[in-house]
């Protein structure tokens, strides 16, 4: 399984004008596992810095530093953060399929994503993922693979 995260951030320098970059980080490997890790990963870091954004500190310019490279910062935000999966390598045929971000507007729509992403898993045999049944407030029981990026709203609907 090959994952995809793309991001979307703006900066703010302390001089010169703001501006907006577009990564993409493809996550390939033959180990399907791997890859899961390492986009989560990454999501994690980019979370972490988006979550800090509005409080800049010394600390925070540093994480900056370590995730985008740039140090003169005045102000940071990532307006779209987007995670993707497939079967099939990345391009411009082949988006796959959605399974975390800003393009999933629900609850229900992200626990779908998730257990689609579970059941693609289960489908191709991949070996070597685990399972854990989220259960939301009103006892409906998704199962998707451990570890799945749940969205911080949504923990409010989960028991």
């Amino acid at each position: 399984m090959n994952y995809k995260l793309e991001i979307e951030y703006q900066i703010f320098p302390n001089k010169g004008n703001p501006y907006t970059k577009n990564v993409n980080y493809i996550f390939n490997s033959l180990k399907s596992i791997q890859n899961r890790i390492d986009v989560l990963s990454k999501l994690e870091s980019y979370e972490h810095i988006f979550e800090l954004s509005n409080k800049i500190t010394n600390h925070t310019k540093l994480s900056i530093f370590e995730v985008i490279g740039v140090k003169d910062v005045k102000d940071f935000t990532i307006p779209k953060l987007n995670l993707y999966y497939s079967l099939e390598e990345f391009n411009i045929k082949n988006d796959g399929f959605l399974l975390y971000g800003n393009l999933l507007d629900s609850f229900d729509e992200r626990m779908e994503a998730l257990t689609d992403e579970r059941d693609l898993y289960e489908k191709e045999n991949i070996e070597g993922f685990e399972t854990e049944k989220i259960i939301d407030i009103e006892n409906n029981e998704y199962l998707v693979i451990k570890n799945s990026p749940i969205n911080k709203n949504d923990y409010e609907i989960i028991n």
